[in-house]
């Protein structure tokens, strides 16, 4: 029987493969073998200890070979015996490729220290995860306009000092001991809804986006805007096949909130003609999914921002115009992500009877008062708050169907207040993304 062999929690082993191997199955005992599908890349799994003359693999696309312990954290097999079967084929490098990797006691990161002054880039320790938590080697971070509310000090009382950043993408290394649901080296994504309480009368009745004890990813708790980040595996998300990481990161908060901000508006009517008020990171996620769902999409963008128009109609707006201009048809519902209030009482003006103006962002400046008349004949206002998981479990199943895709500007971790300047000045067409570089 093979030997045991028992590995750090959070450590795994990487062996370099060249040339790629195609089409090569690896048996042992009850003849488990599969090909090999991805570019000649592959996983082996060690598997816990009633496995122990059993290999699997499955596919993988970095252009390398991951061996990582099963869910027991004690692995079965000895490597070198793993090794002897793979170099049988003649195409693995000797085992001198073979390196073990420890997560780092220190990462880099921006901070906010005080509001209304730029972020400091820092050297800080690695967070350790509780019990719950999986420690995440970030890949990327959008930049979201709610950080900007937080960084200017329009969000009041956010923890300090404090990394921001919701829209997180990036893959496990490290798992508390009540992790069942995730894998190492997984992809995955973390948004701004960081924990509930499970027992305010919100969570209790399904509505957990208004638990009076959540904690916020980048606002109450830290997030994205480093190199690694801990996050509550209960509100992670898979990221859906076929996005990188840079492509995934808005789907986080754009894409889930813009959704929520969707469904609310259309929920509960059969709206057909739909405005969007403020076309940005959220709005050019929203209008594919509405083009999808043949809704008709109306985008209003601040005046003069001809490339925003131009940009909407790209993505299937049937007509697109500055946010004071009337639609040629009165709208069903209008989704206002632009934190503007006076585009309020301009919105319940451009509604049919019965219509429904959502409120999106998470702040927004004074709403002026304005006629009744203009809210009479059964128009809504509302606001979203937060996400549920829900939210997030029927966004990213949608969003490879439509498909969505993501338009983005990079810019180095380094660079967070460039990007968040950007944002603030309206430089930004579609999302800023922070990249962490290697």
């Amino acid at each position: 029987m093979a030997s045991r062999t028992s590995w750090a929690a959070g450590w795994f082993f990487r062996v370099n493969v060249n040339p790629p191997m195609l089409g090569i199955g690896i048996k042992k005992a009850h003849d488990t073998s599969k090909d090999i599908k991805e570019n000649g890349t592959f996983s082996v799994n060690i598997p816990s200890a009633d496995m122990v003359d059993r290999v699997d693999y499955c596919g993988l696309v970095s252009g390398e070979m991951l061996i990582s312990p099963g869910s027991s954290r004690s692995c079965c097999g000895d490597l070198g015996e793993v090794f002897e079967l793979l170099m049988i084929t003649g195409n693995v490098n000797t085992l001198g490729s073979v390196s073990k990797m420890q997560v780092p006691k220190i990462m880099r990161a921006m901070v906010l220290e005080k509001t209304g002054e730029p972020l400091k880039h820092l050297i800080v320790p690695v967070p350790k995860p509780n019990p719950d938590q999986i420690l995440i080697k970030i890949h990327a971070c959008g930049v979201c306009r709610t950080d900007l509310h937080i960084v200017d000090g329009e969000l009041t009382n956010p923890k300090l000092p404090l990394i921001p950043g919701h829209e997180i993408v990036g893959t496990v290394v490290h798992m508390g001991e009540h992790v069942k649901n995730f894998q190492l080296d997984e992809k995955i994504g973390t948004p701004w809804l960081g924990y509930t309480d499970g027992t305010c009368r919100y969570c209790r009745s399904g509505r957990e986006n208004l638990c009076d004890h959540a904690l916020f990813t980048g606002y109450t708790i830290d997030g994205g805007y480093a190199e690694y980040t801990v996050a509550d595996h209960r509100y992670c998300f898979r990221v859906p096949d076929g996005y990188s990481d840079i492509e995934a990161a808005p789907l986080m908060c754009a894409g889930l909130i813009g959704y929520r901000s969707y469904r609310m508006a259309v929920a509960e009517s059969e709206a057909e003609r739909l405005g969007i008020y403020g076309f940005g990171a959220a709005a050019h996620i929203i209008t594919q999914v509405a083009v999808f769902m043949r809704k008709k999409v109306y985008a209003f963008t601040r005046p003069g921002d001809i490339e925003a128009q131009e940009f909407a109609r790209r993505l299937g707006a049937i007509w697109a115009g500055e946010s004071s201009s009337q639609p040629p048809e009165k709208l069903d519902a209008a989704i206002i992500f632009a934190p503007v209030g006076s585009l309020v009482p301009i919105a319940l003006s451009r509604v049919a009877k019965g219509g429904t103006i959502v409120c999106g962002g998470i702040h927004m400046s004074d709403i002026p008062s304005f006629a009744y008349n203009l809210l009479w004949e059964e128009r809504v206002v509302r606001s979203v708050t937060n996400l549920t998981r829900e939210d997030g479990w029927k966004f990213l199943e949608i969003a490879p169907k439509v498909p969505v895709r993501t338009e983005v500007q990079t810019f180095p971790l380094e660079e967070a207040n460039e990007a968040l300047d950007s944002l603030r000045r309206g430089r930004i067409q579609g999302v800023a993304v922070l990249t962490m570089g290697s």
